[in-house]
């Protein structure tokens, strides 16, 4: 299978495009039914990986903080970056949360 280069993740899969058979109308709304019901679980499942990986930095950065604290840790800078890290996935997680409540008010407001 081909790759692509990427600039700094390494490399992506590239896979031929192919064609599709037409559906019946039926099968096209049972698959959108079963696509939709996917996407819900992958954005549900996307969300709860992305918060665990803010609750992650968190507890990398709590227990290099107490390493710190107890001198067990020898160089300060992979603490400070530990609680960088662990700072910028809360206000970039602060970020999305203030333009998705803005979005849900901007919808809510709007008149049919």
């Amino acid at each position: 299978m081909p790759m692509i280069q990427g600039p700094s993740h390494g490399e992506l899969p590239l896979s031929p495009l192919s064609p599709q058979a037409p559906q019946s109308p039926t099968e096209s709304g049972q698959n959108e039914q079963m696509r939709t019901g996917e996407t819900r679980n992958n954005f549900g499942d996307m969300l709860k990986e992305a918060l665990q990986g803010v609750q992650n930095y968190q507890d990398a950065s709590r227990e290099k903080t107490e390493q710190l604290l107890t001198g067990e840790v020898d160089n300060l800078h992979d603490v400070f970056i530990a609680s960088e890290k662990a700072g910028v996935a809360l206000q970039a997680t602060v970020e999305v949360r203030d333009k998705v409540t803005d979005a849900y008010d901007r919808v809510m407001r709007m008149t049919l």
